[in-house]
């Protein structure tokens, strides 16, 4: 069960449900992206279209390199598991902490209190 590993998950999940190799967002992701800052509560309308372009790049790049394990320790913490014979093996700090937390609060794990507290417990930052 992993945390936020740094992979390159965000944009390559992007390539493959649109089908492209490009990092560059087309016009519908372009107006997609706006909609979901507009939904966060950023003034998306006043933002040039390569504005939006910036802030897609910067959220794939810091996934990766901003994350509080890398894939390589991830790689090793499952593999050390695995060696073990673990049935559960937990993936950095945040995963255990979402762990011990939905363990005392199954009820509440589903609700968006629980989440952003959470989020902000363990640093993670909504792109």
């Amino acid at each position: 069960m992993p945390g936020h590993i740094g992979t390159s998950i965000v944009s390559n999940s992007r390539k493959v449900q649109h089908g492209v190799d490009s990092d560059r967002l087309d016009a519908d992701e372009i107006a997609a992206a706006r909609r979901r800052l507009t939904a966060a509560g950023v003034d998306a309308a006043a933002m040039s279209d390569e504005d939006v372009q910036n802030v897609a790049a910067e959220r794939a790049r810091s996934f990766h390199d901003d994350a509080p394990t890398t894939a390589s320790a991830a790689a090793r913490i499952i593999l050390d598991g695995v060696k073990a014979e673990r049935w559960r093996i937990l993936v950095g700090d945040d995963a255990r902490r979402l762990d011990q937390r939905v363990r005392e609060a199954p009820e509440q794990a589903y609700d968006a209190e629980f989440y952003q507290s959470f989020a902000e417990e363990v640093g993670w930052r909504l792109g």
